[in-house]
């Protein structure tokens, strides 16, 4: 149970029935979920890109740095992403389908099937890598620099029982530009709608004044 406890540390289980209830769904999501390429984009926060071929997109995934160290992940790195799906009333945010998506699923999630808790064996992992085509690989890196650059706030929680909330990663950066530094963010999204109904309640405001 070490890595188990070790994996949901954050989590603050309610009791040890809880923590197999989390390992049960984790294991079930592993044996039938729908393995994809997955890619090391950078380390010190770790950023991992998951390709799904039914969106034809990516999911950025944030991970701690002591947690990439631990796993000894590295730049660059293929990795296995496992993905589950569903549909909801609209598409969730963070996924932006691609010229190949199939339309059939309206929400995702991806978990890194290496390294963590019910972990598929070494031998699995290897017969999982074969069935994807270096041409995946290649495409979850390229989609995954561009959704990192294009919108970085979109970064989920990679940890495995985080995978299907849109909850991200804030990074921060050196002079160099480089991410040093990984940690939840809160709701940005409604800050920044709270800041822009205030703008207008004081161009309101101010606008009534001038009629005086």
């Amino acid at each position: 149970m070490e890595q188990t406890d070790n994996l949901f540390a954050k989590v603050k289980p309610r009791s040890a029935a809880h923590i197999m209830e989390l390992v049960d769904i984790l294991d079930h999501c592993f044996s039938v979920g729908d393995s994809r390429a997955a890619v090391v984009l950078a380390t010190s926060p770790g950023i991992v890109s998951a390709y799904s071929d039914e969106f034809d997109a990516v999911l950025l995934l944030g991970f701690p740095s002591e947690l990439v160290a631990e796993r000894g992940w590295t730049r660059g790195q293929r990795l296995i992403g496992v993905w589950t799906y569903g549909r909801g009333a609209a598409l969730q945010e963070d996924l932006t389908p691609g010229p190949r998506a199939t339309g059939r699923w309206t929400r995702g999630g991806a978990r890194i099937a290496d390294g963590f808790a019910v972990p598929p064996t070494a031998e699995h992992l290897e017969k999982l890598a074969s069935r994807v085509s270096d041409q995946e690989w290649q495409r979850a890196e390229q989609l995954g620099l561009e959704a990192l650059a294009r919108r970085p706030e979109f970064i989920r929680d990679g940890l495995p029982h985080m995978a299907d909330a849109v909850r991200g990663f804030a990074l921060e950066y050196d002079a160099q530009g480089r991410p040093i530094r990984g940690k939840p963010i809160r709701q940005e999204g409604r800050v920044f709608l709270r800041r822009v109904l205030l703008a207008l309640v004081v161009l309101l405001i101010l606008w009534v004044l001038s009629l005086r």
